[in-house]
């Protein structure tokens, strides 16, 4: 259900609201009982009831988007979650179109609280825009001015923040691309370095080779130079497969495959193993896990715990309703058995539990 979600988000941006609602809509119901079971499932069903709610908007059947929203209230009870004044406001918008202004008005004081305790830049920039609408439905222009008004501060605001977050990856980029120049340089000087204290090693101990014209010890050297490259790329290359034998055929193929199982998602299965990622790529335990260590830089295990972790980063940076779930979910859709084996490896990878990387988050955001 997740991933059906996710996809939803990706259909919503290219407007497709029709297919959402026939993705989305036979899945929402046909299990009701499963969803009451845990929070984090009743949780995915008030989100699947929201989307709706707010593509039957968009296609102008308001009368059914109120119908899941209020869906998405009852599940949610007397619950707080981020979500409850986003709900309210998918109300207030159905009531405006429809024109019953005093339904709207009663949804729109609902969402009064939130605003004034909460920092959302998304939550403040809807609500200013509703009730600018409901002020001019009810023909009120200095009211919908005013908040017209507050709404383009918001705007503002966004894209001071957006700016910030762009300069700062662009800053991150530039040091990283510093930083990698400045590796490549110093390698290619120990390279040089060490080329010269073998000639001078391999003149020292062949003192009959000095005797030679400066054309033969040219020679002499450029052969020595590109067998020494050899040794080195054929060492590099090989790793540590010297009981068997790859093609470059198979090489190419195999990380290929991998990667194309990576945009997959293959790593969020909570029971995947060496066994079965070798049984996905149709070869054998060797060969995956040389391509593995020589192209991921990784063993089996970091590889698979890296992957999620970077997941797991990618959804909370880009989705900040996420914020406020609770670890245990977080955990669970990113493939993790445990939440304290969850926290364990996003600690090892990031240097912080996840708990300070959302509060971090928060801080940005705010």
């Amino acid at each position: 259900m997740l991933i059906l979600q996710e996809e939803s988000f990706l259909q919503i941006l290219s407007k497709n609201y029709n297919d959402v609602i026939d993705n989305l809509y036979p899945h929402i119901d046909e299990n009701k009982t499963i969803y009451k079971k845990t929070p984090e499932s009743l949780l995915i069903r008030i989100r699947s009831n929201f989307i709706l709610a707010e593509c039957f908007n968009e296609i102008g059947r308001f009368s059914e988007s109120i119908i899941r929203s209020r869906m998405a209230l009852d599940d949610l009870s007397d619950n707080e979650y981020l979500i409850k004044p986003f709900i309210f406001q998918s109300i207030a918008k159905s009531y405006i179109k429809l024109g019953k202004m005093d339904s709207s008005k009663r949804y729109l004081n609902e969402i009064i609280p939130y605003i004034e305790r909460s920092n959302n830049i998304e939550l403040k920039r809807r609500f200013y825009l509703l009730e600018a609408d409901y002020f001019k439905h009810v023909k009120n222009e200095s009211l919908a001015y005013r908040y017209i008004e507050s709404y383009s501060k918001i705007e503002e605001q966004k894209k001071i923040i957006i700016q910030s977050m762009v300069n700062r990856m662009i800053k991150s980029n530039q040091l990283e691309t510093e930083r990698l120049k400045r590796n490549n340089v110093i390698l290619i000087w120990i390279i040089i370095i060490s080329f010269i204290v073998f000639l001078i090693y391999y003149f020292v101990k062949n003192p009959k080779l000095k005797k030679q014209n400066y054309f033969q010890a040219s020679t002499t050297n450029i052969k020595n130079k590109e067998l020494t490259n050899l040794k080195i790329q054929d060492s590099d290359s090989f790793l540590d497969n010297s009981d068997f034998h790859i093609s470059l055929e198979t090489e190419t193929r195999l990380v290929k495959k991998l990667n194309d199982l990576e945009k997959d998602y293959f790593f969020l299965e909570k029971n995947i193993t060496l066994t079965r990622l070798t049984s996905k790529l149709n070869t054998n335990q060797k060969y995956v896990s040389y391509i593995i260590r020589k192209y991921k830089n990784q063993n089996f295990t970091e590889y698979v715990l890296n992957l999620r972790i970077q997941y797991v980063i990618d959804k909370l940076e880009n989705n900040k309703v996420m914020l406020n779930y609770k670890l245990s979910y977080l955990a669970e859709m990113s493939g993790f058995t445990s939440h304290s084996k969850f926290t364990m490896a996003f600690k090892n990878a990031m240097g912080i539990t996840p708990s300070q990387f959302i509060e971090e988050l928060k801080k940005e955001n705010i």
